[in-house]
């Protein structure tokens, strides 16, 4: 749960150059992959860049134009690459994706409101969370960096009334008078959860600062009432925005079951090997081993997202749970 700030802020932006800084975290493109070598970095062929899945890498070293990374996981609102593996090698320089430098925060005339983190993606001058790209004005390339640490950003206090949407639209209050009765009645669910765990509410026709924005009606975390209307807190890409609209029943959706079978294969923790043997990192959970295995010498290879080559374990590493 972010904690709220009391205050409004205008935008703030600061005004650094755009460069790879070794020690930070970096977006790599979702159409780019690390390679082993620099070499091999510098001679693919360029792919589009894109935020959509995109990852966060750890920044190494710059050399020139192609840059040394580990996929080791740290603190970042841009998911790493599978964290069962952590592995080092290169990527082309350009595909990083510029982030922002000084988080924002700030609050709009109609209640709604914006927080957008340091490290936020920036492609071609715009935020790649739909909600944030709607309040923001274009981001000048001197408003960017390639290499952050990242830090969160809080949207302003509202002092508007929580509600929350488990039997209609509810205060505090009346949540709580509605489960004593439920109580008394003995038709309470077991799942039923305080006011402050309940389910927010949903908003229906999201606007933000008045522009019309798409997404779900659901997953709000905190739901205010506003006269006859009501405002919604979601977290997003790299920060959090208040949207305004029609308050509606938020169920919040289902899980899913996984079947299991008679028996299962893993990897177990251990070293990690390119194709040819070299050592590429290790593994530092048990992955259960769902893929294409290809059979390489003595290790078992398979694809890792966001990595060129395939990833080899020794296979004796696998094992068969009964």
């Amino acid at each position: 749960m972010r904690p709220s700030i009391m205050r409004r802020t205008a935008f703030a932006l600061l005004l650094v150059p755009s460069v790879a800084v070794a020690g930070g975290r970096g977006v790599l493109s979702g159409a780019s992959d690390i390679y082993q070598t620099a070499a091999e970095a510098r001679a693919a062929a360029p792919g589009a860049v894109t935020a959509h899945d995109a990852v966060s890498v750890q920044i190494l070293a710059v050399h020139g134009d192609v840059v040394h990374v580990a996929t080791a996981g740290g603190d970042d609102c841009v998911k790493p690459v599978d964290q069962a593996y952590e592995l080092t090698g290169y990527i082309a320089r350009p595909q990083l994706i510029p982030r922002l430098a000084k988080r924002i925060s700030t609050s709009f005339q109609d209640g709604t409101a914006i927080a957008i983190d340091i490290g936020a993606p920036v492609v071609e001058g715009r935020f790649v969370d739909p909600f944030s790209a709607a309040a923001v004005p274009t981001i000048k390339h001197s408003q960017t960096t390639l290499a952050v640490t990242w830090a969160e950003a809080f949207l302003p206090f509202s002092g508007e009334e929580r509600v929350v949407c488990s039997n209609g639209v509810q205060t505090a209050a009346e949540y709580d008078n509605d489960a004593v009765r439920r109580r008394r009645e003995g038709t309470l669910a077991e799942y039923d959860q305080p006011f402050d765990l309940a389910a927010a509410c949903g908003i229906s026709g999201p606007t933000l600062n008045g522009v019309a924005v798409d997404g779900p009606a659901t997953y709000f975390v905190r739901s205010y009432r506003v006269g006859d209307h009501g405002l919604g807190d979601r977290e997003t890409v790299c920060g959090e925005v208040r949207v305004a609209g029609a308050l509606s029943h938020s169920d919040g959706g289902g899980g899913a079951t996984v079947a299991s079978g008679d028996h299962r294969t893993q990897f177990k923790p251990g070293p990690l090997f390119w194709p040819d043997g070299k050592p590429a990192g290790k593994l530092v959970r048990y992955v259960d081993d769902n893929l294409q295995d290809e059979k390489i010498g003595t290790m078992l290879c398979h694809d890792v997202p966001h990595v060129a080559q395939k990833v080899c374990h020794r296979a004796a590493d696998a094992v068969v749970w009964r």
